[in-house]
C-alpha cells in the first residue's frame, strides 16, 4: 500500500512538473490547477498561479440562494431528527445491528455539514479544489446520509419484527425520525442532481 502511494506521488509530481520536489497527494489536490514557479529574485519563494478552468452554478442568483437556505433547513431538520432518534433510551438503540448503521451515519453527517458550509459560502466562480469540496463532496455526503438513514430505519423494522411493540414503546417514533432524515437527504440530493455547473476558461 505504501509503495503504491509513493508511485502515485512520483507520477503526479512528474506530470505536474512541480520543480522536482516531492509532494503528497493531498498537496496535489489542494493546488490542483495551479502552475508553480520560483520568484525571479532568487529568494527561492514559490509563486502559484491558478490556470485551470473555473466552475459556476448555472442558476439565477435568487434560485441559488433559495437552494442554499433550503438545503440548510432540511439538513438541520434531518440532523435533529437523527440525533433524537438515535439517542432515545429504548431497547432498539441497544442492539448491535441497529447501532452499526447509526455509527456509520455520524461521520457522514459530520462530513456533509462541513461540505454544506462550503456550499452555502460558494463564490460565483470556483476553483477545482473548492468545487471538489462544496459540490462533489456535498453530493457524496448527502448520499451517505441517505443510505445510512435508510439502513437505520430498516434495522429498526427488523427489530420490531423480531421483538414486537410494547404498550409504551417509542421505537416506532425513532423509526419515523430516521425516515425523516432519509427523506430530507433524498430531497436535497434529487434537487442538487438537477443543478448544472458550467466550466469557464481561466
Amino acid at each position: 500500500m505504501g509503495e503504491r502511494l509513493r508511485r502515485k506521488d512520483r507520477q503526479l509530481n512528474e506530470e505536474a512538473g512541480k520543480m522536482q520536489v516531492w509532494h503528497s497527494i493531498f498537496y496535489h489536490q489542494h493546488f490542483d490547477g495551479y502552475e508553480e514557479s520560483y520568484d525571479a529574485d532568487g529568494s527561492g519563494k514559490i509563486r502559484r498561479v491558478y490556470t485551470a478552468e473555473y466552475y459556476r452554478q448555472a442558476l439565477p442568483r435568487t434560485k441559488s440562494i433559495r437552494n442554499r437556505v433550503g438545503y440548510s433547513v432540511l439538513f438541520a431538520a434531518g440532523l435533529a431528527a437523527y440525533i433524537c432518534g438515535a439517542s432515545m433510551p429504548i431497547a432498539s438503540n441497544c442492539v448491535w445491528y441497529v447501532n452499526l448503521p447509526q455509527a456509520l451515519c455520524l461521520p457522514c453527517l459530520l462530513y456533509t455539514f462541513f461540505a454544506l458550509c462550503h456550499y452555502v459560502a460558494m463564490p460565483e466562480k470556483m476553483e477545482r479544489r473548492y468545487y471538489r469540496t462544496a459540490v462533489r463532496g456535498f453530493a457524496a455526503g448527502i448520499r451517505g446520509v441517505e443510505i445510512c438513514s435508510i439502513l437505520s430505519a430498516l434495522s429498526v423494522v427488523v427489530f420490531l419484527l423480531r421483538e414486537g411493540i410494547s404498550g409504551n414503546d417509542r421505537t416506532v417514533l425513532s423509526l419515523a425520525l430516521f425516515v425523516i432524515t432519509g427523506a430530507a437527504a433524498l430531497v436535497i440530493g434529487l434537487n442538487e442532481y438537477r443543478v448544472f455547473y458550467e466550466k469557464l476558461e481561466s
